[in-house]
């Protein structure tokens, strides 16, 4: 973790449900994460999703459930410090992983991704 969590983030993330946590993961994790995405790309999942498709073969699109298949994934879960962080937030000394997702847009792609409110 490059960045310690302070006492402020923690109350923030109590208070507000979510806080900003800008460099928390050095540029070995990010390039490890590029890797798989490309990796998934290349390959994509079961699950995968296009949403869109332009006349020059730009895409919008999901994909889950990978991180069995692409190494890059599971580092980053079970070696990253994505854990040390949700615990410090959470108050707690164990998390459970429960479920990867990636949302892919090419350069330039106009659509509007598709997304889902949780409230009326």
């Amino acid at each position: 973790m490059l960045k310690q969590i302070t006492d402020l983030d923690k109350k923030t993330f109590q208070n507000m449900g979510v806080v900003f946590l800008p460099d928390m993961f050095d540029n070995d994790w990010i390039q490890s994460l590029k890797e798989g995405v490309g990796k998934n790309l290349a390959n994509p999942g079961n699950r995968m999703r296009i949403w869109d498709r332009s006349d020059k073969d730009k895409i919008t699109l999901y994909d889950s459930d990978n991180w069995r298949r692409i190494e890059e994934y599971k580092n980053f879960i079970y070696e990253g410090p994505s854990k040390e962080i949700a615990c410090s937030l959470l108050k707690t000394s164990r998390v459970n992983f429960f479920f990867d997702a990636i949302f892919t847009r090419s350069t330039g792609v106009k659509f509007r991704t598709p997304w889902h409110q949780d409230e009326p």
